[in-house]
């Protein structure tokens, strides 16, 4: 595990220490981990930063086991003072379970937050600024009875275009009106002020980790394909050293291993994507932005042949039973559809036939900013039965309400409620036949199609409402819970077979309110064979 503390710049890094304590009984206290900065020479040489991030690697620890973490400045604990907020409750970090033990994985995950801080009060009221919304959602995850074991952002944790401040006048490498992102400085301030300050002590008590998609604002522009100019070269290795700081994403233009896995290029990757083992679970990060290339294969456009080979190798030596895919892009209910795989068939198909082929039941986006639930059927020949897989698009978490295309309202408004599929004349559509959208909102509507149960609680169908509420922002949990047999515990290296999937949406009201919207709850299973 990496932990990441921020720290002021008077204070000499080589005086800190994270310190770790097993809370079991039968731990002496001499089991106490000592863990030794993991990046002292980075911190050390950027002192035109405001603050430096201490970035503790620990040895290796007990599964699924309860530590209470102190940081020390010169052997005296400065934590409690610290983390106030906590109530002078001890900070506790959870570590993940063994590979084999079934174990539920309980996820908070979003996207989309996208505020426009320089706006302030006038960005409230023109409803380009919903910090009040994205502040209440984080808070919300914080204060959770049962700690989320992580939080997947899925892409766009913050705008940062067309930013306007006269007090960059007075910051090093700054200008009063930034186009893009394109400094080291700008990206470690957006990720401060617009991801960060709202999110307060949300990650703090996450068992497993917070891990981040980057999607295009995250590169500092929107619609950001491959590298190609030196200039941009250098404004992605700003954007690369400033991520890496602020939330340990892999540097992945000069990374061997993925952190998590086997030796993967020679030269680092193209993009950030890397994947992540959670007892019985493994979740597969990709990206869309850096590894789009002109002279790509039709069918490797997005994710580009370099991250193909990485995933299908990956998927293939995956020993663990659920598999998970995080997509910045959707492949239904996007925005733009031109923008996203539909627009490319090819690539469309293979990574649904590989989710087939992999027994992949769920799909995590974003992109859009708003909410959708769907089914994908999935089938290699006509007469198969279909594979389902549940797509799940989640851009709620703060941005400006955009709504799906006039054309793809009037497919899910069809009785079979379609999504929109990809428009090649050699796309095979009864590959696909059953598909089907179970949920959707855009935050500033006053409709929403929503979910109908029978007596099981099994969804049949979906209908509109207009009871529904304007300027709705959210999150959305996902807990896989695996069914084991009676002497499963007693055999960790046996694989679960079956799991249930609880989805819920918690919604941050007009009054900024965070309910639990029971409307859009859904459950699925995945069975393995």
């Amino acid at each position: 595990l990496t932990s990441s503390v921020m720290l002021h710049k008077k204070f000499s890094p080589a005086d800190f220490e994270l310190l770790l304590t097993p809370l079991i009984d039968e731990a002496p206290n001499t089991a106490q981990i000592r863990c030794a900065l993991a990046n002292i020479e980075l911190d050390e040489a950027n002192q035109i930063v405001s603050q430096k991030i201490l970035h503790f690697r620990t040895p290796e620890l007990l599964c699924h086991t309860d530590y209470r973490c102190d940081v020390l400045y010169q052997k005296k604990s400065i934590l409690p003072a610290s983390l106030s907020m906590l109530d002078g409750q001890d900070f506790i970090i959870t570590t993940p379970p063994a590979r084999q033990d079934p174990q539920p994985l309980n996820i908070a995950l979003g996207g989309d937050q996208e505020r426009f801080e320089q706006l302030g009060v006038f960005g409230r009221l023109l409803g380009l600024n919903n910090e009040r919304q994205t502040k209440k959602i984080y808070e919300h995850i914080e204060k959770q009875p049962k700690p989320y074991d992580v939080i997947l952002h899925l892409g766009d944790l913050y705008n940062g275009e067309f930013y306007f401040s006269f007090s960059n006048l007075f910051r090093h490498n700054r200008h009063v009106f930034e186009p893009h992102v394109k400094s080291e400085e700008a990206f470690s301030a957006h990720l401060r002020h617009d991801f960060f300050k709202p999110s307060k002590l949300a990650f703090a008590r996450i068992g497993a980790g917070f891990y981040p998609l980057i999607d295009d604002h995250d590169t500092g522009k929107n619609s950001r394909k491959a590298i190609t100019t030196q200039d941009e070269r250098i404004v992605q290795q700003h954007m690369e050293r400033a991520f890496h700081r602020h939330t340990l994403l892999p540097q992945f233009t000069t990374q061997t291993t993925d952190g998590y896995g086997k030796v993967t290029t020679k030269h680092g990757r193209l993009g950030p994507y890397f994947k992540i083992r959670i007892g019985q679970h493994e979740i597969f990060m990709l990206h869309n932005r850096y590894t789009q290339t002109d002279d790509a294969p039709a069918d490797a456009f997005l994710l580009g042949e370099e991250q193909w080979q990485w995933l299908e190798a990956s998927l293939n030596d995956s020993k663990a039973s659920n598999k998970i895919l995080l997509s910045p892009l959707p492949l239904v209910m996007g925005k733009n559809p031109a923008e996203d795989y539909r627009g490319h068939h090819e690539e469309w198909s293979r990574l649904l036939q590989l989710c087939r082929h992999h027994q992949i039941a769920t799909i995590l986006t974003a992109d859009s900013h708003n909410f959708s639930h769907s089914e994908i059927w999935v089938r290699c020949f006509p007469d198969d039965e279909p594979w389902v897989v549940n797509h799940y698009l989640v851009g709620t978490l703060g941005g400006s309400s955009q709504k799906i295309s006039a054309a793809e309202l009037d497919s899910i408004n069809q009785p079979n409620r379609m999504p929109l599929l990809p428009e090649d004349a050699e796309f095979d559509r009864e590959l696909y036949r059953g598909s089907r959208v179970l949920a959707y909102f855009a935050p500033g509507k006053k409709y929403a199609l929503l979910p109908l149960k029978n007596e099981l609680g099994i969804t049949t169908s979906s209908e509109w409402s207009t009871n529904w509420h304007k300027d709705v922002h959210g999150y959305a949990n996902l807990i896989f819970n695996p069914l084991v047999s009676p002497n499963a515990n007693a055999q960790l290296a046996q694989d679960t077979s079956s799991f249930q999937v609880n989805s819920r949406f918690f919604a941050c009201r007009k009054r900024h309110q965070i309910n639990d919207e029971a409307r859009l709850s859904q459950q699925y299973s995945i069975h393995l064979t």
